[in-house]
């Protein structure tokens, strides 16, 4: 009975065994390919010349975005929200009528509160932070403005400022989303600059150049076989040198229109690098 059970053993892991050995000797016998050691490089029996394209254009800023806030303070926090409120909405409501679908305006609300103020043995001011010491509440509305079409921006700013006790206490920003046509025309430019300084290189051998490598990036062509691309997807900014702070009561007796500043928002740069070699050729 023993014998049975060992022969039976022996015929059921003898496919296993045969797999294992099989599997094996493939593994053993597969070379490593590409031997990247063994290649020989292309340009090694040729003339060629590397070259790295630049080019820098600057293009008009394609969105603005700015944040006016707005603010009431009452000893009863419904009050005060009540009457930021109403004073905002009307001249928000125009200010979205006149942005339509060139951009978005997102009004949001916070609330703090203002402590009765005691002064501690040294004689410094302190705030007493207890339920029942409460003065006041400040409700605020900040509205958040981003537009994709500049020639609106000074009419949608004056209609927020117009709306009375405003602040505005940081730089529009302006930036550029490169489009797919300008960040071609980049890459286009810097082709070119890469062409020109093949072209003139060859020209001073009295041969002519032809293209056998084109890589979009900073890294040498020669030295490795990927690039990192330099002109930029996300987007760029140019702050403007505007700043604004209005506060007061005075602001309430203007109109829109005479609130209404102009801007000239700086260009933003578009930069591009290309790696091209080339074979030089009779």
């Amino acid at each position: 009975m023993r014998k049975i059970f060992e022969i039976g053993f022996a015929l059921i892991m003898m496919p296993t065994m045969a797999f294992a050995q099989q599997n094996l000797r493939t593994t053993e016998t597969t070379p490593d390919l590409p031997p990247y050691a063994a290649i020989r490089p292309y340009w090694v029996d040729r003339p060629v010349v590397e070259v790295i394209g630049q080019a820098n254009i600057e293009f008009a800023p394609n969105r603005a975005n700015f944040t006016i806030k707005f603010f009431e303070v009452d000893t009863n926090s419904d009050e005060a929200t009540r009457r930021v409120t109403d004073r905002v909405r009307p001249g928000l409501e125009r200010a979205r009528l006149l942005v339509g679908n060139k951009g978005t305006i997102n009004a949001v609300y916070s609330r703090t509160i203002l402590y009765e103020q005691y002064r501690d043995r040294e004689g410094n001011r302190n705030e007493n932070e207890r339920e029942d010491k409460i003065s006041s509440f400040v409700a605020y509305w900040e509205i958040d403005v981003s537009l994709t079409d500049m020639n609106l921006v000074s009419a949608v700013r004056a209609e927020l400022l117009a709306i009375g006790g405003a602040e505005m206490t940081r730089n529009i920003e302006f930036e550029l989303n490169p489009t797919p046509e300008q960040t071609r025309s980049v890459i286009a430019a810097a082709v070119n600059d890469g062409y020109e300084q093949a072209k003139m290189v060859a020209s001073v051998h009295g041969m002519r150049p032809r293209l056998l490598v084109f890589e979009e990036g900073r890294t040498q062509c020669l030295a490795s076989a990927t690039t990192r691309p330099v002109v930029a997807g996300a987007p760029i900014r140019a702050a403007s040198s505007e700043l604004v702070v209005v506060t007061g009561s005075r602001i309430r007796k203007l109109t829109p229109e005479e609130m209404t500043m102009p801007i000239s928002p700086e260009p933003v740069e578009l930069s591009s690098s290309v790696c091209m070699v080339y074979a030089l050729e009779q």
